[in-house]
């Protein structure tokens, strides 16, 4: 009788412990997606924003914002230097190639330290996954100099 509780026994433990390791390997392969697909998503849309920024003209454009599959948490950030992305404890950083003010375009002559204050009180804009921004690259007079300018904002 000692021989069948210590057979049950050694059987629980085997399964239990069997039960616990594929439970980590699975939580753990979980883990490794959440870094993979935010970092795809703000490269995408840090790349796509920089293509629109390195043509140097005026321009318009809706620009798609990622919304990877299996990246429920997933937050993504403009701010005038770059993309930054947050899910599941990561943060990702992307730069852009040039200052993006947050907010509608500016049009007509207005001063650097305005823009600069614009900037800082926007601070950041939080971005709707699988939604658009506007990205409008427009030429201002800059403190008596014309200047391309480029505005990110929701439509």
């Amino acid at each position: 009788m000692m021989e069948e509780i210590a057979t049950k026994l050694a059987a629980t433990i085997a399964v239990s412990v069997l039960v616990v390791s594929v439970i980590a390997i699975y939580s753990g392969e979980a883990s490794r997606w959440a870094p993979h697909e935010l970092q795809s998503a703000v490269l995408e849309l840090s790349a796509h924003i920089n293509a629109i920024l390195s043509r140097k003209s005026e321009s318009v454009e809706l620009v798609p914002i990622p919304s990877p599959a299996g990246a429920g948490d997933l937050a993504l950030y403009l701010y005038p230097e770059g993309v930054v992305g947050h899910a599941s404890g990561y943060q990702v950083v992307a730069p852009f190639l040039s200052t993006v003010h947050l907010g509608p375009p500016v049009r007509g002559e207005i001063g650097a330290a305005a823009l600069l204050s614009n900037d800082t009180v926007q601070g950041r804009l939080l971005l709707p996954n699988g939604g658009q921004v506007v990205l409008a690259t427009v030429t201002c007079v800059v403190d008596g100099v014309p200047t391309l300018e480029s505005f990110a904002y929701l439509p």
